[in-house]
Formats: C-alpha cells, sequence, structure tokens
C-alpha cells in the first residue's frame, strides 16, 4: 500500500476533524518523509462488578448510609453497579409500613444511579449465589445466611456494620 493511500485511509478511519491536523497531515504527504501505521487495538478496562441485594438497597432509607459513596471507599478497582431482576421484582412487592418507603427510595436509586438490572429468575437468594459463581463479583448484603455462604465460597462481600458504615469482607 503506498503512502498517499494509508495516509488517506488514517484521515477518514479517525475521522480528522480538526483543520490543523488534516493540513499537517497533508503536508506531510507532499513530502514523503512519514509512514503510518495501523492504530492499536483499543484495551478494555474489566469492571468489577458489584452486586446489590434488595436488603441493602434499603439501607440509605433506614439507616441514612448513603451506600454508594462508602462502596466507592471501600473498592480500589474500577466497578459497576449492579442488580438482578429478582430484587427488583421483590422490592416492588413489599408492602408494608417503612419497608414500602424503604423499598420505594430503593428503586428510585437504583433508576437514579444508573444501576444494571441483570435478568434472573426463581428465590433471589438462588439467584444471586448463581451469579456469585458464574462472575468475579462483590456481593453486597445484610443477609448474615447469605453472607457466610459466600464467604466460605471465597465470594467478596460488603455489608452494614453497626448500623453506621459499611465494611468489606
Amino acid at each position: 500500500m503506498n503512502q498517499k493511500n494509508t495516509t488517506k485511509g488514517y484521515v477518514e478511519l479517525f475521522k480528522v476533524s480538526d483543520k490543523t491536523a488534516r493540513n499537517d497531515l497533508k503536508d506531510l504527504e507532499k513530502k514523503n518523509t512519514f509512514t503510518l501505521s495501523a492504530p492499536k487495538k483499543q484495551e478494555y478496562i474489566k469492571m468489577k462488578l458489584v452486586l446489590l441485594d434488595t436488603n441493602f438497597l434499603m439501607i440509605p432509607y433506614k439507616f441514612g448510609i448513603d451506600i454508594f459513596g462508602e462502596i466507592e471507599k471501600l473498592v480500589e478497582e474500577k466497578y459497576e453497579a449492579v442488580t438482578l431482576s429478582t430484587v427488583v421484582d421483590e422490592l416492588k412487592r413489599i408492602k408494608r409500613g417503612e419497608d414500602k418507603i424503604a423499598a420505594r427510595v430503593a428503586l428510585k436509586l437504583i433508576e437514579d444511579n444508573d444501576v444494571r438490572v441483570i435478568e434472573s429468575s426463581g428465590v433471589v437468594d438462588s439467584a444471586i449465589i448463581d451469579f456469585a459463581e458464574n462472575n468475579d463479583a462483590i456481593i453486597c448484603t445484610n443477609d448474615a445466611k447469605l453472607r457466610r455462604y459466600l464467604q466460605k465460597n471465597d465470594v467478596k462481600t460488603i455489608y452494614m456494620r453497626q448500623k453506621s458504615r459499611l465494611e468489606r469482607g
């Protein structure tokens, strides 16, 4: 391939819109003083998944803890907050008193914080265990029995401690 075709392909590939950059490429092309190589493949950053359980999503209303701010402090790597469709369904089914308000707040938090909802089925705890077994994720839950099971199986967790802060286990 000659240099002119390489240069044109480069300009077309990246859609250089800066007039100066386009002129610089044309000047270099005329002088035949350069060669262009194909651009390097873009590398993608693998994000850690942080799965939010039903009771964990209710913490902000019940205990006044900013779960997203706390997760940011506890998770050092880049992460994406996710939850399961069974968790969302469970929140929608809560009909009693204070829990009903906490569930509504939780649903609003999911929406406002762009928490990705992953399709799941069955019992919530079973779906969480299945997700944990198939993904390298941190599970955020206050369910002590579920947390013990996950920790025995070397799954990292985040949970509420002393009704005032979150802790990573």
